[in-house]
């Protein structure tokens, strides 16, 4: 929804995509600039094994106009 941020506060995040529809978003990444996130465009992070780097930091996902889908795995032990 416009106006509307999420920060990723999720442990042990393994992946994440987020798509904007219906207009654009914006994500911002600790150390880098805010980016804008077009309709349809996905954008995607991932670790490939546990032993990898965490996604961590200062992730941030808005949406300016329309609505930004987020979706994300994590690890979970068993």
């Amino acid at each position: 929804m416009p106006g509307t941020a999420w920060s990723v506060t999720v442990p042990l995040l393994q992946s994440l995509t987020a798509v904007a529809h219906g207009g654009t978003g914006t994500v911002s990444t600790q150390g880098d600039s805010t980016t804008t996130l077009y309709e349809g465009e996905p954008v995607t992070w991932s670790v490939a094994r546990p032993d990898d780097a965490a996604l961590v930091g200062l992730l941030v996902i808005a949406a300016v106009t329309g609505t930004v889908t987020v979706t994300y795995t994590r690890t979970v032990t068993v």
